[in-house]
């Protein structure tokens, strides 16, 4: 038996037995359905729903130049906790950092392996 037959019959019955397993929890699941069917629910009591007009009258209102303090201070809190490096320029300029060319001489190396063989 040469190894493509061998992996594809270890495939088939992995295949054939996952389905199975499968098809053995779905009967469980009905016989326990049909073990214990579900009760009939009685008629639930309405539970009235909260108003939110209620939540909006006892608030004061709220003013459009306080709202726009509020945009105003979390944008400010949202920029100051973004890392933000005032270097890029220089970083730009600096090139390539140690990391990238240790990176790209392996690279170097790989492809050199390939186009041998």
């Amino acid at each position: 038996m040469s190894e493509f037959t061998q992996g594809l019959m270890v495939s088939l019955w992995g295949l054939a037995s996952t389905f199975i397993a499968i098809g053995l929890l779905v009967v469980v699941i009905i016989l326990i359905d049909k073990a214990f069917p579900e009760k009939a629910e009685e008629e639930k009591e309405e539970v009235p729903e909260l108003s939110t007009s209620i939540l909006c009258e006892t608030e004061p209102p709220v003013s459009e130049a306080e709202i726009a303090a509020v945009i105003a201070a979390a944008i400010y809190a949202l920029r100051e906790t973004e890392p933000v490096s005032a270097d890029l320029g220089r970083a730009l300029e600096a090139g390539h950092g140690p990391w990238w060319a240790m990176h790209q001489t392996s690279n170097a190396t790989h492809q050199l392996r390939r186009s041998e063989k």
